[in-house]
């Protein structure tokens, strides 16, 4: 909990796995919860062997307000139901789709100042974020990155109220 307050989560985890290997466990208030950015693990987790791991209560409770029911808060039948409706997403054909990332980059490249100026790249990356992943997910992008577009206007209404939840 103190990383989450000190906004350091993620480099402790990295600092961990680098510490402790690929995979570990740490006991938390009598559960055990298992680290792993080990692929072959993860692959039997997501894809072989998903009905032996459940989805952790407190990890429904911070999902399923943002999220809804589905692939992130839900385990068993449903869980599996949420994951055939994606599936189709995650095709290698989608996944290599590198022309259509690149697009949007070029668009986040341009939007950089080039005189050397300070400047703040998060609402950038978030912009690129937001449109490869609807691009990704969707096939069409929201175009956060086009900064006349009334599309844009709207994404950055979505972005806020996602950031804020």
């Amino acid at each position: 909990m103190k990383n989450v307050q000190s906004h350091t989560l993620l480099e402790s985890l990295m600092n961990n796995h680098k510490e402790l290997g690929s995979t570990y466990t740490e006991k938390s208030i009598g559960t055990t919860i298992i680290f792993t950015i080990d692929p072959q693990n993860l692959q039997t987790y997501h894809r072989t062997n998903f009905r032996d791991y459940g989805v952790h209560r407190l990890r429904k409770k911070a999902f399923c307000p943002l999220l809804g029911d589905g692939v992130f808060s839900t385990d068993g039948s449903f869980w599996e139901h949420s994951r055939a409706l994606i599936r189709p997403t995650f095709t290698r054909v989608n996944v290599a789709n590198f022309p259509a990332f690149e697009i949007h980059l070029q668009k986040f490249l341009k939007l950089i100042p080039r005189d050397g100026r300070t400047v703040n790249l998060s609402p950038l990356l978030d912009d690129l974020f937001l449109d490869t992943s609807t691009e990704f997910i969707f096939g069409e992008s929201v175009k956060a990155l086009d900064k006349s577009s009334d599309e844009a206007s709207e994404s950055h209404k979505f972005l806020n109220s996602f950031n804020h939840a």
